[in-house]
């Protein structure tokens, strides 16, 4: 056990941070703003998408909170709110930081705060009691709520109130500059806010009309988004990344509600003229059946590619299809391995498909993306650029 304090104890907590492997959770009650709190925790919470990033915070105190950090966290991995939370704690990996500082500038740099530094088998019963708190006393906070409390948060341009008038005692780190998710280049960072945004699109959506209710919802909302990447003057194509790099923000719009209506409507009247959508179903069922845990050990090259030329993105690249089934790129028993690892695994979806893309050469963002949603469409979308494009038209702020 390590005593922290004064400069000693930001020092620390970043240090560790920025040398995180598996995990960050942070509990706090109180969240200052994003500017500060990239210099306190550094950019690898927003950076690394095979870092499990938790966030317990008590959302009814939302007047302490800073609305942007709160929906950088939302985006880089998962909120969950315990009412009258009041402990602050910061595990990074195998250690844990138990201390009075709340994940605000003033905490760390106008305060005289104490915390204790547990590592190894000191931390185990700190970790244990973390992830108690998260699966049996908290609850997750969705993006309804995250929409619903941000008018109430605390306004970026200034520090919730704790703290206000006091002077600087000890300096915090400087702000790495690691490209951040927001509106940009996520990879696989914020899944689980693409995720989140698309149930959203499709909740509305499926309130207005299903076209086809025998499919899952989300393959049908990928039709929707793949008509508006390709056809009706293509709206949603400039919102994709361009061969310059450049990247337009969501788009800005007062009634996301109508204007999903307005395009679904279109999107019937292109269906009924006889363009068939459920070819996507189709494929996830031969992509089901060739993968299940039994069938996927033993799957071979021909089999392979059947899966492959049900991707999407694999198609309109047939170089990475032709390298990712090259024997001289990828061994048949590791594709094996890393493909029931990412369909069947018990580890966070997120994790897996990082480490499924750094096994398999060739198989990149996309593919593991559209495997996952192919496989599980009740429970995971498609994603390619199509359909990172189309929600970016509707205003959600996801990466390209």
């Amino acid at each position: 056990m390590k005593i922290l304090y004064e400069q000693l104890l930001v020092n620390e907590l970043r240090k560790l941070m920025d040398a995180s492997k598996e995990r960050i959770w942070i509990a706090s009650p109180y969240i200052g703003g994003i500017c500060a709190i990239s210099r306190i925790l550094g950019n690898r919470w927003q950076t690394a998408p095979e870092i499990s990033i938790r966030l317990l915070t008590d959302v009814y105190e939302c007047s302490q909170i800073s609305f942007e950090t709160l929906e950088a966290f939302y985006k880089s991995g998962s909120i969950q709110t315990l009412r009258g939370l009041h402990a602050k704690i910061y595990i990074i990996d195998d250690s844990a930081i138990i201390t009075s500082a709340n994940l605000t500038e003033a905490a760390f740099s106008r305060r005289y705060e104490m915390g204790v530094l547990l590592q190894g088998q000191e931390a185990k019963e700190a970790i244990a009691q973390f992830d108690l708190w998260w699966k049996k006393k908290s609850t997750s906070v969705s993006l309804k709520m995250i929409k619903k409390i941000e008018s109430k948060c605390a306004p970026e341009s200034t520090e919730p109130r704790d703290g206000s008038g006091l002077d600087t005692l000890w300096d915090l780190p400087p702000q790495k500059k690691d490209k951040l998710t927001s509106s940009g280049q996520g990879k696989l960072q914020d899944f689980d806010y693409f995720v989140a945004c698309y149930k959203d699109l499709s909740d509305i959506y499926s309130s207005y009309q299903r076209i086809l209710p025998s499919i899952p919802i989300f393959l049908e909302i990928d039709g929707l988004l793949d008509y508006l990447f390709h056809e009706d003057s293509q709206p949603s194509n400039k919102y994709a990344r361009t061969e310059g790099n450049t990247i337009l923000p969501p788009r800005t719009i007062k009634n996301i509600e109508a204007e999903i209506f307005r395009c679904a409507k279109k999107y019937k009247k292109w269906v009924d003229a006889g363009k068939d959508i459920s070819w996507r179903w189709d494929r996830s069922q031969i992509i089901q059946n060739s993968l299940s845990p039994k069938a996927v050990l033993q799957i071979d090259w021909n089999g392979l590619r059947k899966i492959a030329d049900c991707l999407n993105c694999m198609n309109s690249r047939p170089g990475n299809k032709e390298g990712f089934l090259n024997p001289e790129n990828n061994n048949l028993d590791n594709i094996r391995r890393n493909l029931y690892m990412l369909l069947h695994g018990e580890d966070d979806i997120k994790i897996r498909m990082v480490k499924c893309k750094k096994a398999l050469k060739y198989f990149g963002d996309s593919s593991v993306q559209e495997l996952v949603g192919f496989y599980s469409p009740e429970k995971y979308p498609l994603r390619n650029g199509n359909s990172n494009a189309g929600l970016r038209y509707f205003g959600y702020d996801v990466s390209i």
